[in-house]
């Protein structure tokens, strides 16, 4: 152990979990010294097995092969190409590479003793025996990709959980998914999953939603569809179920409605462009048209007091409050 160390506990399932691709939350060890955390995944990057055929394969000679992946330390990888070696050398003269495949494929985890938790620590290293001699020859190489510093852990974590969403988002297209707006059952390419909280509805229901809020001009709205939810739907939804027109309503009240939380917004009296302003003083200009106004009672800029001041706070009120359709 370091003292500065990160200790990561991936829980691997074998069926998919609603939630696995949650970024992980640390939390310090009793000592304040690590870091800890712990997440869900149902699928792992691949151990990556490359080979190079002699002229004299398989009568002869192994293949040269390369082994490497990104979860795995330089003991459990040296471990893993001893047993392939030693499969060549029940088989010899035989071809290998298919059950090289199966092998690594199928029984990999099991041998290097992985259950359904992968422990990952920087300077850490299982308790795997290792061995040297006659079956440690010069065909094989390993990539190291050791966890050696905290560093290493992050990016391995962070390679994690991309692959694992990938692969999700993969499954979720192709699988029948129920829709909890309407129940209807359909394919998963016919609809929409919300990324930070992960509900999912049909395009059409989706579709309705989102038409519904931009002709009432409530754009604001336009969250999860599940009532208890306030995750923002992302602007590929947005995108994906409204037309041209509809796109571009939707962009302007955006725009308006932002525009009119902001306190040092007002908007030009002659061309009615937002127009920002930075200082406190009264002087204001649109950079649409470049016309000089005073912000508080809205006419042609001018020093001193404002005239008729009352009138003017009251064109200057009604004229904020404008909306734009």
């Amino acid at each position: 152990w370091v003292s500065c160390g990160c200790l990561l506990l991936l829980l691997l399932s074998a069926s998919p979990v609603a939630a696995t691709s949650q970024r992980p939350v640390f939390q310090r060890s009793d000592s304040g010294r690590r870091l800890l955390a712990n997440f869900g995944l149902d699928h792992l990057l691949p151990v990556r097995l490359q080979c190079c055929f002699p002229q004299d394969y398989p009568s002869k000679s192994p293949p040269h092969f390369r082994l490497s992946c990104l979860w795995l330390s330089d003991v459990q990888l040296t471990v893993v190409c001893q047993q392939l070696e030693e499969m060549w050398q029940e088989c010899q003269g035989m071809p290998i590479l298919f059950t090289w495949m199966d092998w690594i494929q199928n029984s990999v985890l099991g041998h290097l003793a992985i259950g359904n938790q992968l422990v990952l620590a920087p300077g850490l290293e299982p308790d795997v025996p290792v061995t040297s001699g006659a079956n440690a020859s010069g065909n094989r190489h390993i990539s190291k990709q050791v966890c050696v510093a905290t560093e290493d852990v992050e990016t391995i974590v962070e390679a994690l959980i991309v692959y694992n969403r990938q692969k999700e988002d993969e499954e979720f297209l192709v699988n029948q998914q129920t829709c909890e707006v309407c129940y209807d059952e359909k394919l998963g390419c016919e609809f929409v999953r919300v990324p930070d909280c992960w509900h999912c509805f049909c395009l059409s229901c989706t579709g309705d939603y989102c038409r519904l809020h931009v002709k009432e001009g409530t754009v604001q709205k336009l969250s999860c569809l599940d009532p208890g939810c306030d995750s923002l739907l992302p602007l590929e939804t947005m995108k994906e179920v409204l037309d041209g027109q509809e796109y571009s309503r939707w962009e302007r009240l955006l725009l308006q409605r932002t525009l009119e939380t902001m306190s040092d917004v007002q908007y030009c009296p002659r061309c009615e462009m937002a127009v920002a302003y930075e200082d406190d003083g009264q002087h204001a200009q649109c950079a649409n048209c470049f016309y000089n106004f005073c912000r508080d009672c809205q006419e042609a800029w001018h020093q001193g007091d404002c005239f008729a001041e009352e009138e003017g706070a009251a064109s200057t009120k009604k004229k904020n409050k404008k909306k734009k359709g």
